[in-house]
């Protein structure tokens, strides 16, 4: 039964893989849809399970896990995304570094365009790091899945907002951006109890929206390709 939120029906393409040790074809299979394949491993809710035929007979598949052991393994040797297609030499902005804005970002790069994902936060990921308590997927995790698109050259802005630090205007003339992509998400954090607690208004699960950020607050530039550069703006 086709349950997965990706829109995947994949289940036999990536155990087989897997029981075969083959990990590197199984998490392209995966990747093909959904590049974060670590933390899918860790919060997917795994509807698929739920009606996954194979329980007729005697328990369901564990897909979930499955997609979680071959990730693991991956760890030692960080995946680095392939190019697609040659340099096109022309520059995408995208405005947020949740999951739609990432998995455009790496899709983008690997197309061949040089891409600058902006992002609000001084943390990258938008809903994953805000949204998901760190016992459900750690940063470490989540950091490791955004190196691997840094790694495709994407460059990540952070503490850089739309509409405060840059218009639309600045970033077709200023920067020559052939397009900009919007994906944006709540400005509000989703509140999951009244209450109100020391750090500030709870984000989803309950986790204190606040108390996720970190402590820098400066404007500053990722740049991938390994170089780890940061820099400053005064």
């Amino acid at each position: 039964m086709h349950q997965c939120l990706s829109g995947r029906r994949e289940c036999a393409q990536l155990r087989r893989p897997g029981l075969q040790g083959k990990y590197a074809e199984g998490l392209e299979i995966h990747r093909q849809r959904n590049p974060f394949v670590l933390a899918c491993g860790r919060v997917c809710p795994a509807f698929c399970e739920q009606r996954c035929r194979r329980g007729e007979l005697d328990q369901p598949i564990g897909i979930r896990q499955i997609k979680r052991f071959m990730a693991d393994q991956e760890l030692k040797t960080p995946w680095t995304p392939p190019q697609l297609e040659p340099k096109k030499g022309r520059k995408v902005a995208i405005i947020g570094s949740g999951p739609a804005g990432l998995t455009a970002a790496l899709r983008l790069a690997q197309w061949g365009y040089d891409v600058v994902v902006h992002e609000a936060l001084p943390v990258a990921g938008g809903m994953m790091v805000m949204g998901i308590p760190e016992f459900r997927l750690p940063k470490d995790i989540l950091n490791a899945e955004i190196e691997n698109i840094k790694r495709a050259g994407v460059e990540i802005a952070l503490n850089s907002k739309l509409g405060r630090d840059f218009s639309l205007d600045d970033l077709f003339h200023r920067d020559g951006c052939a397009a900009v992509i919007l994906a944006m998400g709540p400005e509000q954090p989703i509140v999951a109890h009244p209450r109100r607690g020391p750090a500030g208004r709870l984000g989803r699960h309950g986790v204190p929206a606040r108390g996720r950020l970190g402590q820098n607050t400066r404007p500053e530039r990722e740049t991938g390709g390994g170089g780890g550069r940061r820099e400053y703006r005064h």
